[in-house]
């Protein structure tokens, strides 16, 4: 176990989050419209809110359902249904947003352990207000890789909590378009990070800086192992350097689950876990995060290491040989072309909606509890095969082309990746707020609007 672990406290419980409400409520909204099928109109009488434990600022929004009779299906949290344990589709979800207390003061909510449910249909739409409120006003940021996927989805919900945004960016992965709509109140910086004078201008001043810059891709790595040392570990240790001695508040981390490697019989991923890298893209994350906690320990410098698990969404990128899975299936499918996957199509992922990974770095920036050192795992706790995604994005996109061609496996690729959140829920109280099948709906929808004339298939890096 290592040392972040004892850093981890768990509190009694406490009040219903605003969070939970609005979550629910978000469901509800996305589910109980005119015109859907019968087994979901009849999911109306299935939550029922307290007025005395719903926050204000959701009280409004679950009168209409205040008065339905109670569903024996309900999940109970104190005198208020929170959600229910019925999935929509028929089936019955284990984890539909079953209700959770929090610790006292925190707004941080326990994780249920069972699985997630991968057929939810809520919106993919989240309201950073009301999970975040004003955590972040008039606050100066930094996000490095700002342009980039994750990285620009971070600056738009910093902007919509009122931050003052500072987003650093070389381009080599990413595009200032991903912020257009912003203007003059973001601040965009085109350096490398590997520039000190041009880091140090974006940090000073700065309370948080979220380090998303980074070069990805496993199979590049392994053609390019020093470029990615140079630019991963090297310009991380930059970003430490000079946040460090500009008096930053907590740098957050953009890590990786494969630094896990392959652990024994598939099972969960635990920040315990002995660290296996198989590829030098794993090799450099592993290197940053010791080098953090180092910082930590010899400096008293707050850190925080987030390992990412599969992220998708839209804006990734889809023109690229070394693109990841989701976007290279996507260009491939809407393209009517034939995709490839590597392997027997067996191996699975925790695929994690972009919106997770920025729910989870603003939790994490914004925990009052000493989590110096930590990491923590971000992702929703499930496990898809890449077959299952190919089908399920294969009908989400309408597709009637050829079947997909099998390739050898990959040079350091991991067979499955599975994660454990209960260290995240419990250090900062993160869980998924968009599940898998939303996410991919709405990443869907974004490549649909975006994706331009059929330029041939691309390799899917799965």
């Amino acid at each position: 176990m290592p040392a972040s672990a004892s850093r981890l406290r768990i509190g009694s419980v406490g009040p219903v989050t605003t969070a939970a409400f609005a979550r629910t409520v978000s469901m509800l909204s996305g589910m109980i419209r005119p015109g859907l099928p019968s087994p979901l109109r009849n999911l109306r009488p299935l939550i029922v809110a307290s007025s005395r434990s719903a926050p204000s600022s959701v009280r409004a929004r679950t009168a209409a359902s205040s008065t339905a009779p109670e569903c024996p299906q309900a999940i109970r949290a104190g005198s208020a249904v929170l959600a229910w344990n019925r999935c929509p589709r028929g089936g019955t979800c284990f984890r539909a947003l079953a209700a959770r207390r929090a610790r006292p003061g925190t707004g941080f909510v326990k994780r249920s352990t069972q699985p997630l449910c991968t057929t939810e249909t809520f919106d993919a739409a989240v309201d950073w207000r009301a999970l975040h409120g004003d955590a972040f006003e008039g606050v100066r940021v930094v996000v490095t890789g700002g342009a980039g996927f994750i990285g620009s989805h971070l600056v738009e919900a910093l902007v919509s909590l009122g931050a003052q945004v500072v987003a650093i960016d070389d381009l080599s992965g990413g595009d200032w378009a991903n912020l257009d709509g912003f203007g003059a109140s973001v601040e965009r910086i085109t350096a490398s990070i590997l520039d000190a004078e041009r880091l140090g201008e974006a940090v000073a001043g700065s309370r948080y800086v979220f380090h998303q810059a980074a070069l990805g891709s496993v199979p590049r790595s392994i053609k390019q192992p020093h470029r990615y040392f140079d630019v991963n570990f090297r310009g991380t240790l930059r970003v430490i350097e000079v946040s460090q001695r500009a008096g930053v508040g907590r740098l957050l981390f953009a890590s990786s689950s494969s630094i896990y490697g392959n652990p024994p019989d598939d099972a969960a991923k635990r920040e315990g876990m002995p660290l296996v890298p198989l590829s030098p893209y794993a090799a450099t994350k592993a290197c940053c995060e010791i080098a953090l906690r180092t910082w930590t320990d010899s400096y008293d410098f707050d850190t925080v290491s987030l390992r990412y698990f599969n992220i998708f969404g839209p804006r990734q990128n889809a023109n690229s040989a070394y693109a990841a899975v989701v976007a290279a299936f996507a260009k491939a499918l809407h393209a009517g072309g034939q995709a490839t996957i590597f392997g027997d199509g067996d191996q699975s992922r925790d695929f994690t909606y972009v919106a997770n990974a920025v729910h989870a770095n603003l939790l994490a920036a914004r925990c009052g509890d000493d989590i110096r050192g930590s990491v923590f795992n971000v992702a929703c706790g499930g496990s898809v095969s890449v077959n299952a995604l190919y089908g399920h994005m294969a009908q989400l996109l309408d597709y009637t082309g050829p079947a997909p061609q099998h390739a050898p496996p990959r040079v350091g690729e991991v067979r499955s990746s599975r994660a454990d959140l209960g260290a995240a829920n419990a250090g900062i109280g993160y869980e998924p707020i968009v599940g898998f099948a939303p996410g991919m709906a709405e990443t869907v929808r974004w490549y649909r609007a975006h994706l331009g004339p059929p330029a041939g298939p691309s390799e899917p890096d799965a």
